[in-house]
């Protein structure tokens, strides 16, 4: 008798959405722009999610390679502070209408993620106070020198301006990169005032390009190995709940 010896890989456990915790098999894609992972649905909470393969550390991520990964080019290649101010400060008229009725020459603004201070910029000359907290120095010593706002490259809660109280907080494309949205959430609603306004903007998982013309090639650009989450009105608004909002 001959014994035919086989190799057997390990079955992952089915993953869990990182926003309800249920279970779920509804791969939405394993082909990413960049790096390696699958992108699973959350029915239960209308999310989709992204398995990495590898974990990353997030604040020499952010600081030292996210730039030279994904930027402006479509194909990737280094970008750098000035560059994505010059390019984005002319961008940001679909925020502005949305924020502008809620600032005033009192308000104290800060923006999480504020990359090279291109929307502050914006509204720096009609509020009393612009900070930011951006994880990339380069960006935060563009902020400092160039346009004159206060910036530090820690974590929230790590901050100088943790324990201030702001009328307006704003994380525009940041709660798709982070572990935990509740948890950041939950961090960014500390720094509001009891009356305070939180503006957030994510990618959107009904992408018309994808839900609605289900162009195959956009699929592979669209998901990102940096992107773990992709919000949906019913995942963004339960999160926002779970924070406490």
């Amino acid at each position: 008798m001959k014994i035919k010896e086989v190799s057997m890989r390990k079955k992952q456990p089915m993953p869990k959405c990182p926003i309800c915790a249920t279970p779920t098999d509804q791969v939405l894609t394993n082909r990413l722009r960049r790096g390696e992972g699958t992108v699973f649905y959350c029915e239960s909470c209308d999310h989709g999610f992204l398995r990495q393969d590898q974990k990353i550390d997030a604040k020499t991520y952010y600081d030292e390679t996210y730039r030279s990964e994904y930027s402006h080019h479509a194909s990737g290649g280094a970008t750098n502070a000035r560059e994505m101010f010059d390019i984005y400060s002319k961008y940001q008229t679909g925020r502005l209408p949305i924020i502008s009725p809620y600032l005033s020459k009192e308000s104290k603004v800060l923006e999480i993620g504020a990359s090279s201070g291109q929307f502050l910029a914006n509204i720096q000359e009609r509020v009393a106070v612009v900070n930011a907290i951006e994880l990339d120095k380069s960006c935060c010593d563009f902020m400092q020198t160039e346009l004159g706002i206060d910036s530090d490259s820690e974590f929230m809660n790590e901050s100088k301006f943790a324990g201030q109280k702001y009328d307006i907080v704003c994380s525009f494309q940041v709660v798709e990169h982070v572990e935990s949205p509740v948890s950041f959430l939950r961090d960014l609603k500390s720094f509001l005032k009891e009356d305070g306004v939180a503006f957030i903007e994510v990618p959107n998982l009904r992408d018309p390009l994808l839900s609605v013309w289900d162009v195959e090639s956009y699929k592979a650009f669209y998901y990102r190995s940096v992107h773990l989450h992709y919000f949906t009105e019913n995942s963004l608004k339960k999160v926002a709940m779970d924070a406490g909002f």
